[in-house]
């Protein structure tokens, strides 16, 4: 994967995310992934759900955010 592509993967995701459309944006990430934020622990898929959900983050879940990719490296 470029670059690029993952740079366009990282904006949909922004915007499902951003439209309160967690569930389609959690069909991109794998079974065993960790989520880390500054607000909570980090938690995994199974949480996420909940998560995104919680009145406390709503806030910070529906903000404008960019996230620059520089580099990939696998």
């Amino acid at each position: 994967m470029s670059v690029a592509e993952f740079q366009k993967l990282h904006d949909q995701l922004g915007q499902l995310r951003k439209a309160g459309k967690h569930e389609e944006g959690l069909k991109h990430f794998t079974s065993d992934c960790c989520f880390m934020t500054p607000f909570r622990p980090p938690y995994g898929i199974k949480d996420a759900h909940a998560v995104m959900n919680d009145p406390k983050i709503q806030p910070y879940a529906s903000a404008d955010s960019k996230i620059i990719v520089d580099d990939i490296k696998v």
